[in-house]
C-alpha cells in the first residue's frame, strides 16, 4: 500500500490524469505497429483513416445520425489510440474485426503458398490467374463480413442509407484488411471493460457471457495469425492488389 501511494503521488505531481472514457460510450483500442509506417506521420493516418470510417459508420447506422469517434488517448511506441463509440456500434465494429480475422487466417496458407509457387519458378501467367481468382474471393468474403456485421446491430437509418453504409463499410474493409493482415489490432480499451453492459442494453440478443466469449476468440485468432506469420520482416501479400486499393481510396 505504501508503495501504491508512493506511485499515486508521483502521477499526481506529473499531471498524469486518469483515462476517462465518455459516458455511454465505449472506447475501442486500433494499434498500429510503427514497422508499418516507418515512422511517416502520412502513411500513419493513412493506415488508421479506414478504421475511423467504420466506426463512423456505424455510430450512424444505430443512431441515425452521423457522430464521429471520440479520442480518448494515444499512446507510444507502437500508437495506441483509444476512439470512443456508441456501444452498439463498438459492437458492430469489433464483430467485423474478428470476422476479418478470421477471413485473414483462412487465407494466409493460400498466400503463402502462392508465394512458394513463384520462388519455385512457376508460369508468371498461372500464377497472377491464382492469384486473382483468391483476390475475386477475398472481395466477397469481405462483403460477406460486413453483411454479417450489419446485422448484428439494430439499424436505425432508411434502407436505402443501410445499402450506402454497407458499401463505404465494405470498401474501407477491403482497405483496412492488410494493415490488418500486417499486424494491426482491435480491442477494448480497458477502462470500458466495467461498461460492457452498456453493450447488452443497447444489442439485442446479446450476453455479457457472448462478449466475453467473442474477445476470447478474437485473442486466440490473433494469437494464430502472429504465430504464422512470425517477426514482421517483411509485408505480407496484399490481400488485394494494390491497384484495387488505390482505387477504393480515390
Amino acid at each position: 500500500m505504501a508503495n501504491l501511494r508512493s506511485v499515486q503521488t508521483a502521477l499526481e505531481r506529473f499531471r498524469v490524469a486518469a483515462i476517462e472514457i465518455p459516458d455511454g460510450k465505449i472506447s475501442l483500442d486500433v494499434k498500429i505497429p510503427r514497422q508499418l509506417f516507418a515512422s511517416d506521420a502520412w502513411d500513419y493516418t493513412d493506415r488508421l483513416r479506414p478504421f475511423l470510417e467504420i466506426m463512423s459508420y456505424f455510430n450512424e447506422l444505430v443512431s441515425g445520425s452521423k457522430e464521429y469517434p471520440l479520442l480518448v488517448y494515444t499512446q507510444t511506441t507502437d500508437p495506441i489510440t483509444g476512439l470512443a463509440l456508441l456501444p452498439a456500434a463498438a459492437w458492430g465494429t469489433l464483430f467485423l474485426y474478428k470476422l476479418l480475422l478470421e477471413l485473414i487466417e483462412k487465407h494466409l496458407s493460400i498466400w503463402k503458398s502462392i508465394k512458394a509457387l513463384r520462388a519455385s519458378g512457376l508460369d508468371s501467367k498461372l500464377a497472377d490467374q491464382v492469384e486473382q481468382h483468391v483476390h475475386e474471393i477475398t472481395k466477397q468474403e469481405v462483403e460477406g463480413a460486413v453483411s454479417n456485421s450489419i446485422d448484428s446491430v439494430e439499424r436505425k437509418v432508411p434502407k436505402e442509407r443501410v445499402m450506402e453504409i454497407k458499401i463505404g463499410i465494405a470498401k474501407e474493409a477491403r482497405i483496412s484488411i492488410d494493415t490488418i493482415a500486417q499486424g494491426a489490432r482491435m480491442g477494448i480499451t480497458i477502462e470500458s471493460l466495467p461498461s460492457l453492459s452498456l453493450i447488452t442494453e443497447n444489442v439485442n440478443d446479446i450476453e455479457l457471457e457472448q462478449i466475453f466469449v467473442e474477445i476470447a476468440a478474437q485473442n486466440a485468432l490473433e494469437r494464430r495469425i502472429d504465430q504464422a506469420l512470425g517477426p514482421p520482416s517483411e509485408p505480407m501479400q496484399r490481400l488485394l492488389p494494390r491497384s484495387r486499393i488505390d482505387k477504393l481510396e480515390s
